[in-house]
């Protein structure tokens, strides 16, 4: 037995900012590398199977995900592993090569625990060239992906296959070792009292309406695990809760703009809750380091545009934006400072081909002015922004290269943008919405005149379908393919009823039941 692992070639663009995590290693594409490595091997060893441990997901925006080295490589591999993604599922992929990629859930009743052999089938010597299975057992220790393998031998001595099965063992059930836990207990009671360390006070409401959500107002319901119409108000309307963080960014780097993304729709600050450090990584949960670089005002506007294809175009009739399917919150950026600027989701969408190249520059983002003098597409421009964001987007598409870079938080004492958070808060006893209030942009469709904000107070149909909203007596449609990022596909819409639908627990004393009732069915 072969076992193939494989890394993402994207590591040095994450890890941009600090080169010598990665320094000695070259990273090669992942199909490629792949492809070497197996024909090295059955070569050298002729292996009787071969198994993948991929730390890459199922699609990657640089190299090859686990589809298409399945698809490509379905013949040489028998079972692969897969992580990186934080997914959870059981696959068939059919040997093919392009773009055209087929694949199957076969796991039982869609629960991705256990694999359906009515609908795999026998995987044996006869068509184990023609198909191979993956599975990732989620995130958090939820499960271990479990490979069972079954061989015999012919009358030639040779192993031959004669079926695999997979499944994912959850944990939940599994009974902790004693022994373990009151060694490690002091590690789980100083993580706890760490998050649980009283910083300050929040003052004054982060988000208008006090709650997240852009209908209800009501914060995430962590029972199941979203919030209601799933649109967090700071995603469309500029909120002191996005300005902390983009203001933090902006004195640590003395940059002109910040760019800076809101990981979860989870993050709130409420007037007077007491501010302890876990609100820090609530609000920031990654480890990101703070980058400052110097860039045109035409780059500026394509890394504008490009982060704003996170929502749909605009349709006549919608009372709420959505968002492209796939759409991951860490991938949209919004910008504060000494920027104006205007969105119309009416416009048309920036875009790039595989090798970066801009097939569509967009027209959605209308800058106004910067520093307070009319934006200068050949100006340049102090920006700060993350360190994934700089190596994974910024730097990799050409907008910026390593001379432009003019801050790099990675050596101060308080390198880490969360921290910075903490820091504030700790050092001036609290935090006050009023210091970070910088109303700088605004959606076309939610200005006071706007399509969205006119049909939501139109005393018609516009009106009474956003009220059917608010009081949860109606669910919007979310992706239901992706369940770690439920954005809606389709905007409420009052000219198309496709787009919602009745909530069946509308009316339950129970909060918990009103918000099952908007949850697809597996």
């Amino acid at each position: 037995m072969a076992i193939v692992g494989l890394t993402p070639s994207n590591v040095p663009n994450w890890e941009a900012s600090a080169p010598s995590h990665f320094a000695g290693l070259k990273f090669d594409e992942e199909l490629a590398s792949t492809r070497a490595a197996v024909d090295e091997l059955i070569q050298k060893y002729s292996p009787d199977v071969i198994v993948g441990a991929f730390h890459i997901g199922r699609d990657s925006d640089a190299g090859a995900g686990v589809h298409k080295i399945a698809a490509e490589m379905a013949d040489k591999f028998d079972v692969i592993l897969a992580g990186h993604e934080h997914a959870t599922y059981i696959e068939s992929v059919q040997k093919a090569t392009g773009d055209e990629i087929k694949v199957a859930d076969i796991s039982l009743a869609g629960g991705d625990v256990a694999e359906d052999k009515a609908l795999a089938g026998t995987y044996n010597e006869a068509n184990r060239s023609q198909s191979v299975k993956i599975i990732e057992p989620g995130k958090w220790g939820w499960a271990l992906a479990k490979a069972e393998i079954q061989l015999k031998k012919n009358a030639a001595g040779k192993w031959e296959m004669v079926d695999t099965t997979l499944s994912n063992i959850t944990t939940k059930d599994v009974v902790e070792n004693e022994d373990i836990k009151a060694q490690f207990q002091y590690i789980d009671d100083v993580s706890k009292t760490d998050a649980q360390t009283e910083l300050g006070k929040v003052v004054g409401d982060f988000t208008p309406g006090k709650g997240a959500d852009e209908a209800t107002h009501q914060d995430l319901n962590q029972e199941i695990g979203r919030l209601y119409t799933t649109i967090h108000t700071a995603k469309v309307v500029d909120t002191p809760l996005m300005d902390f963080i983009h203001q933090i960014q902006i004195q640590k780097s003395k940059a002109d703009i910040s760019a800076a993304s809101l990981f979860s729709d989870s993050s709130n600050l409420i007037d007077g809750q007491t501010y302890a450090k876990k609100d820090s990584t609530n609000l920031y949960k990654y480890d990101n380091t703070l980058i400052g670089i110097n860039m045109t005002g035409e780059n500026l506007k394509r890394y504008m545009e490009w982060s704003y294809t996170y929502f749909n175009t605009y349709k006549e009739g919608d009372l709420t934006v959505s968002f492209a399917k796939g759409s991951k919150a860490y991938m949209y950026d919004q910008f504060d400072g000494q920027i104006q600027f205007v969105v119309d989701l009416a416009g048309e969408a920036f875009s790039m081909d595989d090798t970066y190249n801009i097939t569509n520059e967009g027209n959605r983002i209308e800058i106004i002015e910067i520093n307070g003098k009319p934006f200068d597409p050949k100006a340049t421009y102090k920006v700060a922004l993350n360190s994934y964001r700089w190596g994974s987007n910024v730097k990799k598409y050409g907008w910026a290269t390593d001379a432009d870079v003019y801050y790099d938080s990675v050596n101060e004492p308080v390198y880490a943008v969360r921290d910075m958070l903490t820091e504030y808060v700790e050092v001036n006893k609290g935090v006050n919405a009023k210091d970070f209030s910088n109303p700088n942009w605004e959606f076309k469709q939610y200005q006071a005149n706007g399509a969205i904000t006119l049909l939501r107070t139109d005393n018609g149909a516009g009106e009474a379908l956003w009220n059917r909203l608010i009081k949860q007596e109606i669910c919007v449609k979310i992706d239901p393919e992706n369940p770690k990022y439920p954005g809606i596909l389709h905007s409420l819409n009052v000219k198309d009823a496709s787009t919602y639908f009745v909530n069946p627990n509308y009316g339950n004393a129970d909060q918990n039941q009103v918000y099952k009732g908007c949850v697809p069915e597996a």
